[in-house]
């Protein structure tokens, strides 16, 4: 079984302009952007089932300084037009690329998403009858997920369907929500211990400034065990 692993990002945002470009940890080496990439190539690696094969790591963008941040990661890219907004489109014709019978669709602003954590999500898909599944979807009004450990995972045919049947601009705008909306669609109910209130997205500076700390003490290796063991430590030391 062939699966794509596309990684969406950009520099628009507003809230922390050029995020993908900052140094993590701060004064590091690598961007956001590169030590994501680090992180799920890690998955291809070490962690890809026997019967999955990893064919493209793929970064799905707007934006030709991100571009040069995947080749400088040997990974491959796709350049969406930036007048109109189709990611569902972009994702589509990514795919036609590469052929892949299955995506996982990783978000650039989350850079402690877990390699491991992406083996068993397909996995998961695997062992399912649906669509496409998530561990944490405002979509489904999951409650339980962490934010920015987001991972869906989802066939190349609901991806083609949506593509091809998707008409409200909202479901364009974004690859998942048509699919969730239309097709069959399961949560994989992970248990976390961690609090369902941590976030580790980056979308505001304090965002980034915890993450920093996490990759400052924890390295860029870290899994999940080791968050929640970091957190356990933090807490202790502030009860302190």
């Amino acid at each position: 079984m062939d699966v794509g692993i596309f990684i969406q990002a950009r520099l628009g945002s507003e809230r922390l302009p050029r995020k993908m470009e900052l140094p993590l940890p701060e004064n590091g080496d690598k961007t956001i952007l590169e030590q994501l990439i680090y992180r799920v190539k890690k998955t291809a690696q070490y962690y890809a089932p026997t019967f999955v094969k990893v064919k493209t790591i793929c970064l799905i963008t707007q934006n030709v300084e991100l571009v040069e941040i995947a080749k400088k990661c040997g990974i491959d890219y796709s350049v969406y037009n930036t007048e109109k907004r189709d990611v569902l489109a972009e994702f589509a014709k990514a795919n036609e690329v590469f052929k892949c019978d299955v995506v996982v669709r990783i978000t650039g602003d989350c850079p402690c998403t877990s390699p491991r954590m992406i083996e068993q999500m397909i996995c998961a898909f695997v062992d399912s009858n649906s669509d496409i599944i998530c561990n944490n979807s405002d979509a489904l009004k999951v409650e339980h997920g962490i934010d920015g450990l987001d991972i869906e995972v989802f066939s190349a045919s609901a991806l083609r369907q949506a593509y091809e049947t998707a008409t409200e601009p909202y479901d364009r705008e974004h690859c998942c929500p048509w699919m969730y909306k239309n097709l069959k669609s399961e949560v994989v109910p992970f248990i976390w211990e961690l609090s369902k209130d941590l976030k580790l997205s980056i979308d505001w500076q304090e965002d980034y400034e915890r993450i920093c700390d996490i990759f400052k003490t924890l390295g860029n290796d870290f899994e999940i065990r080791d968050l929640v063991s970091y957190f356990k430590e933090k807490e202790k030391n502030e009860a302190d």
